[in-house]
């Protein structure tokens, strides 16, 4: 009796240390693997790093999701020769997103949680049988962690419009393979020429009813177009994270440049006018008889985006289809006036300009210069050239289908002629005390404006005269070849009737450090008085 417990002692410590064994060459969870990958950076970052949190639609989670490195299993599936399918069903002649399960139908909780347990734990205990390095087999700690130390430098990835056209060029022009509607009376996927529209706009970020999501839609079939062409021993693109949402990665694709008009019967050119349907067009009050129509050069604005979503966000219907004088439910009740003038929208045709005047290249006059209404009126009429609204809108003939606002104003920026008197420098003296007087490159200046000016399309279509290279500094003076000073407007340091105006030295520095600081001028630097200033020497004593 005493030499069967013996026995059955041995073997418990035997299986145990066995157990040890086995567990210490499957112990290697995200840390371990991290750890490993980073050597020595303590700040790994993985674009394939995904949180499995599924049972999160249970209610509150008992354990830290777990953190799955997705290319990690990839690859040491394939050196096993098992690919995607290991963990992916199929559905639909395409695989699943899911982890071993279907697109529909929830799973009862206790069953969503053996079926991570038993496919992952079992997987890893196979391969460790194997004498395989592996992942974590018993341990919750190992995969249930709450701080990890890899973090996800994941990035999203558009189909732009270079990229649209090389899938469209690969795959000559097959539109059916991508694109498709729901026919309620076939109750199937169909696909109708010439009504191709953006992937999302059916396709939210939330699934709802048998519509999935775009994060599903996209990894089914993107990466299953992908694997079927590899399959045929073709070149694809990727089938791993990295390969899409990798930043540094992301650079490495391949740009076409300058990228082919996508030809879908778009317009070259239209007048943006008034809606027939719309009853609220016929009540005057809501229009200004004096506005003239817009005339939109849409073959210039397709190129100056990355795809059609920029202005048709919703869908490829006109604007007003959705956003009308008085609002619509189906466009969020925002009107046609707001929809084309709102500031701080990016879709807005004011809002998208008002972001380019945010760049570096802008920023030193457009962050700086005090707004006016003369400005405005001004800037309304550089869109507002078509004809009066009450007018018959015109035919357009070719040379205007083709002829670009952007084109006739950046004429006059092709050479710049000065006036004989224009000064080369300016002595700016009007201040100085404890420095010298400053020699103000101001023909420089100037032409490095013109230049700015002269490379923007934008830029050229709104400053289509030489005032707006005066403009930036002397910017409540008009037009003039001799402007009035800047003291003549900027006087005493605190004036009460207008405080919001800073006296002259405030004036200068404001506008000058902040342009400087705008366009990301290094030198001189703000805190450098000496690069512009003179320092006077003290006079000895007599």
């Amino acid at each position: 009796m005493e030499k069967r417990r013996s026995r059955i002692r041995w073997a418990v410590i035997l299986a145990a240390l066995g157990g040890v064994l086995i567990c210490g060459q499957m112990h290697k969870g995200i840390d371990a693997l991290a750890a490993a990958a980073a050597e020595g950076q303590p700040d790994l970052q993985r674009s394939d790093l995904i949180e499995i949190d599924s049972m999160a639609a249970y209610g509150k989670l008992e354990k830290p999701v777990v953190p799955f490195l997705h290319d990690a299993h990839t690859e040491a599936l394939a050196k096993n020769n098992k690919d995607c399918i290991t963990c992916h069903p199929r559905e639909n002649d395409r695989l699943s997103p899911r982890f071993k399960r279907s697109l529909s139908g929830p799973e009862a909780k206790k069953d969503l949680m053996n079926l991570y347990h038993d496919s992952c734990l079992g997987c890893h205990q196979e391969m460790a049988s194997l004498g395989q390095e592996t992942g974590p087999a018993e341990e919750c700690g190992f995969c249930h962690i709450a701080e990890p130390s890899v973090r996800s430098n994941w990035e999203r990835i558009s189909l732009d419009r270079s990229l649209h056209f090389r899938h469209a060029d690969r795959l000559t022009n097959k539109c059916e393979n991508c694109h498709h509607q729901y026919d309620e009376e076939k109750k199937a996927l169909v696909y109708i020429k010439d009504k191709e529209g953006s992937c999302q706009y059916c396709h939210g970020t939330e699934s709802v009813n048998n519509r999935v999501s775009m994060r599903l839609a996209s990894h089914a079939a993107c990466i299953g177009c992908h694997r079927e062409m590899r399959s045929q021993q073709l070149t694809a693109g990727p089938v791993q994270c990295a390969g899409c949402h990798d930043p540094e990665r992301q650079k490495l694709i391949r740009k076409v440049s300058p990228v082919p008009r996508l030809n879908v019967n778009q317009p070259d050119t239209v007048y943006i006018k008034k809606d027939n349907k719309d009853p609220y067009m016929a009540i005057d009050s809501y229009l200004d008889p004096k506005m003239a129509r817009v005339r939109f050069d849409h073959k210039r604005h397709e190129s100056s985006g990355d795809t059609c979503r920029a202005c048709h966000h919703a869908d490829l219907s006109s604007c007003n289809s959705c956003h009308t004088l008085a609002g619509l439910k189906a466009g969020a009740d925002i009107t046609i006036e707001r929809a084309m003038h709102q500031y701080d929208s990016e879709h807005s045709c004011v809002g998208c300009h008002a972001t380019q005047t945010r760049h570096t290249e802008c920023a030193g006059c457009h962050t700086l210069m005090p707004s006016s209404k003369a400005k405005a009126a001004n800037n309304c009429q550089r869109c507002h050239n078509g004809p009066a609204p009450g007018a018959e809108t015109p035919q357009l003939t070719p040379a205007e289908l083709t002829m670009s606002d952007a084109d006739t104003s950046a004429a006059s920026f092709e050479s710049l002629t000065y006036p004989p008197d224009f000064p080369e420098k300016i002595e700016i003296g009007a201040i100085a005390s404890s420095y010298g007087a400053v020699d103000f490159p101001h023909r420089r200046i100037i032409d490095a404006i013109w230049k700015k000016i002269r490379d923007s399309r934008l830029a050229a279509a709104f400053h289509g005269g030489t005032e707006a290279l005066c403009q930036g500094c002397h910017h409540n003076s008009p037009a003039s070849e001799k402007p009035p000073r800047c003291g003549n407007c900027h006087g005493k340091p605190f004036d009460e009737n207008d405080p919001g105006r800073p006296g002259l030295m405030g004036a200068y520095h404001m506008q000058c450090m902040g342009c400087h600081e705008a366009m990301n001028i290094e030198k001189p630097a703000a805190a450098d008085c000496a690069g512009c200033h003179e320092e006077k020497k003290a006079k000895p004593n007599a």
